[in-house]
C-alpha cells in the first residue's frame, strides 16, 4: 500500500514539472508557424489550450507513479541491491531504460525543444528512479 501511495505523490511531482516547463516551451518556440500562432490568437486562449493539458498530464503521470510504486513494492525485496547512489540498482537501472525508450524518441522530433525534454529526462530518472525507492527503502 505505501508503493501506492508513494508512487502516486512521485507521479504528481513529476506531472507539476511538466506542467511547469511545457507551456515555457511550447510558447517560447520561434520557429512555430505564423499561421498557427494568428490561429491561437483569434480563437484560443493559452488558458483553454493549457487546462486539458494540465489535467491530462497530472492524470497520466500519477498513473505512472502508481504503477511505478506498486512494481517496486512488489519486487522490491526482490531486486534489492544497493547501487547507483539507490537502494535498488535494478530497479533504477529500469527507469533509466523506460525514460531512455520514452524521451529519445521525443527528443528527435522536438530537437529545439531539448533543454526542457532534458530536464524533464533527467527529474523523471531522478524522481522514479532514485527517490521512489528511498522513500520506500
Amino acid at each position: 500500500m505505501e508503493g501506492i501511495i508513494v508512487g502516486s505523490t512521485c507521479g504528481i511531482i513529476i506531472g507539476l514539472l511538466v506542467i511547469g516547463i511545457t507551456p515555457i516551451m511550447i510558447i517560447s518556440q520561434k520557429d512555430t508557424p505564423a499561421n498557427l500562432n494568428d490561429y491561437l490568437k483569434t480563437h484560443s486562449s493559452l488558458t483553454s489550450l493549457f487546462l486539458p493539458i494540465t489535467f491530462l498530464i497530472q492524470i497520466i503521470f500519477t498513473f505512472i507513479g502508481l504503477i511505478l510504486g506498486f512494481v517496486y513494492s512488489f519486487l522490491g525485496s526482490s531486486i534489492a541491491e544497493a547501487g547507483l547512489g539507490s537502494p535498488s540498482y535494478i530497479f533504477t537501472l529500469g527507469i533509466m531504460l523506460i525514460s531512455l525508450i520514452i524521451f529519445a524518441p521525443i527528443l528527435v522530433f522536438l530537437r529545439s525543444m531539448w533543454k526542457g525534454i532534458l530536464i524533464l529526462h533527467l527529474s523523471f530518472v531522478g524522481i522514479f528512479g532514485w527517490l521512489l525507492p528511498y522513500i520506500l527503502a
